[in-house]
């Protein structure tokens, strides 16, 4: 993480503690009990991954981890998507009209930090718009395309991107895939850090987003490199868990304390309506022992 951005999601966690919280209710202080050993941790240098273990391994290189992650499904026809050894190809077009005001859409702190914030999820000020989108020669018309990130990530010159095949139309995907999430990550110059981070929770077992990079034009402007990963919804869950009855919750400025649950948001079953499963880990949390 660069200074800069530390010094911004500091400052951000500053003002959401003041102006969401009250701080006389909060514990600001951890004991040493609660403190990350970080000697028990291990790490990775010079491209040897450590494990301080009896049981897990020692010095093993960091590219024997990686590809002890399991093998691509090749029946898995959204696979292609996440190609191993190249970058797919994703041309957008859409009203010119259109692309400028989905790149100028944006939230500021203020926005964050208004009545009542974090007694809800924080409201989107992202709209889709109309477009069509060729995804490694294969073309898709009226799909929805729509600007994302919470306030680190946002950029008018390269704005990361939501497409949704079936925005508009039912039964539309990109070679069986109905959204495509692209983001800029623009605080990792390197475009190397969401990568190599969701490969090795899946080699160690705990399902993570596939993740691969696209090269990516709008409008015929050549906007670049940017980092491909999947979508958390239901294909997710099918795909790792073998059932998508679930719910997903994504947590922004969120923490299982008095005060703090109310901005998680529900990604999944929302028709449903709020499920009782954020205050049942709360609840579990709160107990003894």
């Amino acid at each position: 993480m660069n200074a800069k951005y530390g010094q911004v999601i500091g400052m951000c966690a500053l003002l959401f503690s003041i102006g969401c919280a009250d701080s006389s209710e909060q514990e600001t202080n951890v004991s040493s009990e609660q403190d990350v050993q970080t000697s028990d941790v291990g790490g990775v240098a010079d491209g040897i991954a450590t494990v301080d273990s009896a049981t897990g391994p020692a010095d093993v290189p960091l590219s024997e981890v990686l590809d002890s992650a399991d093998a691509p499904d090749s029946e898995e026809p959204t696979q292609v998507l996440f190609p191993l050894d190249r970058a797919i190809e994703v041309q957008v077009t859409l009203a010119a009209e259109d692309w400028d005001t989905l790149r100028a859409q944006t939230r500021t702190i203020m926005d964050i930090l208004g009545p009542g914030c974090g007694d809800h999820p924080f409201e989107s000020p992202f709209t889709y718009f109309p477009a069509t989108v060729t995804v490694d020669g294969e073309t898709v018309e009226n799909v929805g395309v729509r600007k994302k990130g919470f306030l680190g990530s946002l950029s008018d010159t390269k704005p990361s991107l939501k497409i949704k095949a079936h925005e508009y139309e039912d039964g539309k995907s990109f070679y069986g895939m109905k959204r495509l999430t692209l983001n800029n990550v623009q605080q990792d110059p390197g475009y190397m850090s969401t990568c190599l981070t969701y490969d090795l929770f899946n080699a160690a077992g705990v399902p993570a987003p596939r993740c691969g990079f696209a090269d990516v034009t709008v409008n015929g402007q050549h906007l670049g490199l940017f980092v491909s990963i999947d979508s958390l919804k239901k294909p997710f869950m099918k795909r790792n868990f073998g059932d998508d009855s679930g719910t997903i919750y994504e947590g922004t400025l969120s923490d299982f304390r008095e005060g703090w649950t109310g901005s998680f948001d529900q990604k999944t079953n929302e028709k449903e309506g709020p499920g009782p499963h954020v205050n049942a880990v709360k609840e579990a949390l709160e107990v003894p022992d």
